[in-house]
Formats: C-alpha cells, sequence, structure tokens
C-alpha cells in the first residue's frame, strides 16, 4: 500500500417519502323502488335492492359474500321468509352473478352465502381501483295462496357484515365496510295494481 489513509464521513440521506394505501371494498344502500309505493306483487322474480359497492385503492375481486332478506328491515337472521323467498339472485347489471336459496333455519335463517372456493382466479365480480359497481338483489317470491303457506307483508333484501372475502392482488380483504346495508322495505301482495 502507498500509506494513504481514506476515511469517509457519514452523511444522512433523505429521501421521498412513500405512502402505502391498504385496499378496501365499502358498501351501501341504494334508496330506490320499483313501484312508488314500493309494493311487490309475489310469485316471480323482484327486484328487492341495489347496492354500490367502492373499491378504494385497488382492483377488488369479491369470492364470498352474504345476502339476506327480512320483514322488518333489520339484518337479524330470521325464519319467517322461508316459504315467501324460494331463492335470492345478485345481478351486475343484466348478468347473474349468483343465486341460492336462503336458509330456513339456525344462525343463518334468511340468508344466503354466496362463495366460489379457493380457485386460483375464481370470483363472484371485481370492482375496479376507486370506482363504484352498482349491484341488484332480486328474489323469487312464492306465489301466495293457501297451499303454499306463502303470506303478504314486508319485506327488504340486506348484506350481511359476515362470511366476506375479497382479494386486492396478494392484499385479502375479510371486513365489507359499510355493512351490513339494508336496502327499502317492500310490501309484498299477491298483485299489485298498475
Amino acid at each position: 500500500a502507498d500509506g494513504n489513509t481514506v476515511s469517509a464521513a457519514a452523511a444522512t440521506l433523505t429521501g421521498p417519502v412513500v405512502t402505502i394505501n391498504t385496499a378496501n371494498l365499502t358498501v351501501s344502500a341504494v334508496q330506490n323502488s320499483d313501484s312508488e309505493a314500493g309494493l311487490v306483487d309475489a310469485n316471480g322474480e323482484r327486484l328487492l335492492g341495489v347496492f354500490d359497492f367502492y373499491a378504494a385503492n385497488s382492483n377488488i375481486d369479491v369470492k364470498k359474500i352474504k345476502l339476506g332478506v327480512s320483514d322488518d328491515g333489520s339484518t337479524n337472521a330470521m325464519a319467517n321468509l322461508a316459504q315467501e323467498v324460494a331463492m335470492l339472485k345478485l345481478y351486475d347489471g343484466a348478468t347473474l352473478v349468483a343465486t341460492g336459496a336462503i336458509d330456513g333455519s339456525g344462525s343463518d335463517a334468511g340468508r344466503v352465502k354466496f362463495d366460489v372456493g379457493t380457485a386460483a382466479g375464481a370470483k363472484l365480480f371485481s370492482v375496479p381501483a376507486n370506482t363504484t359497481k352498482q349491484l341488484t338483489v332480486k328474489a323469487v317470491l312464492s306465489d301466495i295462496n293457501s297451499t303454499s303457506g306463502a303470506a303478504f307483508g314486508n319485506i327488504t333484501a340486506y348484506i350481511h357484515n359476515g362470511d366476506f372475502d375479497a382479494t386486492a392482488g396478494t392484499q385479502t380483504i375479510s371486513t365489507l365496510g359499510g355493512a351490513p346495508a339494508s336496502g327499502n322495505i317492500k310490501r309484498m301482495y299477491k298483485t299489485v295494481p298498475t
């Protein structure tokens, strides 16, 4: 060596601050009605609720979601609509996303869970980053007559806050913001005046 010594002075390096926002999905009910009075006639597929889903910070793929119906606007489990509601359907525009029969009893009475499982790429629906997707809940209602057991009364659809699963890239989302969210209460009749 040549006998020279090099010493470096310590310096503080300052760079830009990077903020990473986590993805989240929020649901809210759209207050609308098929008729001015909120009347629906039984014996067929009827609109029960419209819901907006907002994806913050990332594209979000929903893999599992639970819907329900009640007769009082609550999101409590209730078995008293099992005779009136044959099944619930979830639509993205005119596209059927999922359909299933509601549980008639137990802790999930009046509810149905839609779940695509764990297959790679499987999803019920996607919401692009920082946008809102509107989904519709419809019910297949039974005819109101002396043999079906179905009766006229109130009905509303809701998005439940349990059994939810979505992904945003590698992030797993298990909480649906804004849930539970209930649509308008409607009144079921055998027929509705036109």
